[in-house]
C-alpha cells in the first residue's frame, strides 16, 4: 500500500494522534522519502523507498532518527539536490573540523565555515542535540537568520534554506555565536551536510517490485485465503514472519527488523495504527518473542474493527529453532487466556511428546536415521509415556497452537 493511501490509517505509536508527513522527495504523485512528525514536530517515523520506519523502539532506529535525517520543511516541487562533499575544496573552515561524516565546531564565537556557490537554492542541515548552540547564517555578508540547535533529545535537525535567485556566485557563511539555550550543555554546532539545488525536477522513480508470495504450509495456511476474501476496501496486517503479501494491495507487512523490506518497521507492542482501522491481523510466532505478550494481545484487539478477525500462531516449546529471540514458552491454555478479550476464540494445537523429543534431538545434530533400531525403540518408549500422560499434560506438550479470534 502506498504512503498516501496508508496515511489516514496511521497514528503516533501509543496514541490515536494522526501524524503529519513532511515530504522530502516524490515519485510521481506519491511521497518517496520524508518524515512523519507529531504535533511537537518530533520525528516518529522515517519514510524511505515508500516504506515507513517508526522510531523509538531500538537503538538502530534512534540512530537513524538522530544522524540520517534530512530536513523538516518542504522543499520546492521535486528538486534535484546535489550534496556538497564535506571535504570539498570550496569549504573554508576556521574553527571547524570534519569528524564522523559531519563538520563540527566547539561553538566558540566567530568560528566560521564558508563556501561559494552558484546554485539558485542551497540547503544547510544541522543536527539538533542537547549540546547545540546558536549559529548565524550569512549570504554575501548579510545576515539571513539564526538557528538554535538545542534539542532535549536528538531529533529532527534544523534546516536553513539559502536562496540565490539571481544564480550568480554568492558566498555562504555559517558562524557560531557562543550563545546557547539555557538548558543546553554547550554551544556546539554540527553540520550534517550541504545540498545545492539546481532547480531541475527529479525523475520519477518506479515502484520497487514486491517479493513473490511465500506461504508457511505448517502454520495458518488459510491466511492468504482470508486476505483474498476481504472487501475491496479492507486491510490486513501481517506482524513479523516471512512475506505473504504477493501483489495484494490490501495486505501490509510490519516487522521490527529490516526483514524482507516490510512496509512498516515498528514496535509490535505499539502498533502505529488508529483504533479500529484494520479488518484482519496475522501474527505467527510473535507472541513468543515480545517482552509483553499481554500488551501485544491488547494492541491487536485495539486496532481491529468491530467484527474483525485475528490469526495468532504460537510455537511453545520450539525455542530450539529460533534461539535467543524466543522469550516465552506459552501453553495453548495460556495463549487463550492472553486473548480472552475477543468474543470468539477457536484454538487448535498439534504435536505431542514424541514430536517434541525428536525435534529436540534433531536440533542437537543427532542423525536419528543412522540408527533406525534405536529410533524405533525410542518411539515405542515415547508412545508408552504419551499414553500415560493426562489430557492436560498432553495439551501442554503441543509444538504449535493456532487461535482464530474475532473482536
Amino acid at each position: 500500500m502506498l504512503p498516501k493511501t496508508l496515511l489516514p490509517l496511521l497514528a503516533v505509536p501509543g496514541t490515536n494522534e494522526t501524524p503529519r508527513l513532511v515530504v522530502e522527495s516524490w515519485a510521481g504523485d506519491q511521497p518517496f522519502s520524508g518524515w512523519l512528525v507529531d504535533r511537537n514536530r518530533q520525528a516518529v517515523a522515517r519514510l524511505l523507498n515508500f516504506r515507513f520506519r517508526f522510531i523509538g523502539f531500538d537503538a538502530e532506529a534512534e540512530t537513524n532518527a538522530a544522524f540520517h535525517c534530512l530536513k523538516v520543511s518542504t522543499l520546492p516541487p521535486e528538486p534535484q539536490p546535489v550534496a556538497l562533499p564535506l571535504d570539498d575544496a570550496r569549504l573554508a573552515l576556521e574553527g571547524w573540523t570534519a569528524s564522523a561524516g559531519r563538520l563540527q565546531s566547539t561553538g566558540a564565537p566567530e568560528n566560521t565555515l564558508r563556501f561559494g556557490s552558484t546554485a539558485p537554492l542551497i540547503g544547510l542541515r544541522f543536527y539538533c542535540w542537547p549540546n547545540g548552540g546558536v549559529v548565524e547564517v550569512l549570504r554575501n555578508g548579510a545576515l539571513l537568520g539564526e538557528l538554535d540547535l538545542y534539542a532535549a533529545t536528538a531529533g529532527l535537525p534544523a534546516t536553513m534554506m539559502v536562496e540565490n535567485p539571481e544564480g550568480g556566485a554568492c558566498e555562504v557563511v555559517v558562524r557560531t555565536t557562543g550563545r546557547h539555550h539555557p538548558d543546553a550543555g554547550g554551544a556546539e554546532a554540527l553540520l550534517a551536510g550541504v545540498n545545492e539545488y539546481s532547480g531541475a525536477e527529479a525523475p520519477p522513480r518506479p515502484l520497487p517490485p514486491l517479493p513473490p508470495l511465500q506461504e508457511e504450509p505448517a502454520l495458518l495456511p488459510p491466511f492468504m485465503d482470508w486476505v483474498a476474501n476481504l472487501p475491496a476496501d479492507g486491510l490486513a496486517l501481517d506482524i513479523g514472519g516471512p512475506p505473504r503479501r504477493g501483489d495484494d494491495q490490501r495486505l501490509l507487512k510490519l516487522d521490527w527488523q529490516a526483514f524482507d523490506a516490510p512496509h512498516l518497521l515498528a514496535d509490535p507492542l505499539k502498533l502505529p495504527f488508529r483504533d479500529a482501522s484494520l479488518d484482519l491481523v496475522h501474527a505467527n510466532c510473535v507472541v513468543n518473542q515480545v517482552v509483553d505478550p499481554a500488551q501485544l494481545a491488547r494492541e491487536i484487539h485495539r486496532v481491529l474493527k468491530p467484527g474483525g478477525w485475528a490469526l495468532v500462531g504460537s510455537m511453545p516449546g520450539n525455542w530450539w529453532r529460533y534461539g535467543g529471540p524466543h522469550r516465552l514458552d506459552l501453553t495453548p491454555a495460556a495463549l487463550q487466556q492472553l486473548f480472552a478479550d475477543f468474543t470468539v476464540c477457536h484454538a487448535q494445537s498439534g504435536g505431542d511428546l514424541s514430536h517434541r523429543v525428536l525435534a529436540l534431538l534433531n536440533w542437537t545434530g543427532a542423525d536419528l536415521n543412522r540408527t533406525p533400531r534405536k529410533l524405533e525403540r525410542l518411539q515405542e518408549w515415547l508412545a508408552e509415556y504419551q499414553e500415560a500422560a493426562s489430557p492436560a499434560a498432553q495439551s501442554s506438550l503441543a509444538l504449535w497452537s493456532i487461535l482464530h479470534l474475532r473482536k
